[in-house]
């Protein structure tokens, strides 16, 4: 008799044949915080934007 294993991730239907398979919980974590420095500069880019006289009214 055997079991199905519960901690398999299960077929998704809607995929493909050749698409690549969904990232494993550890490389989903990685990918979440890993740091960014673009993300850092354009942020301070647009604080040292002054607004615009237009949208200041």
């Amino acid at each position: 008799m055997s079991t199905q294993d519960e901690t398999a991730s299960p077929r998704n239907p809607e995929s493909k044949p050749g698409e690549p398979k969904p990232l494993s919980d550890t490389e989903q974590t990685r990918r979440d915080v890993s740091y960014s420095p673009a993300g850092e500069a354009e942020t301070a880019a647009k604080q040292a934007d002054p607004v615009p006289e237009e949208v200041d009214r």
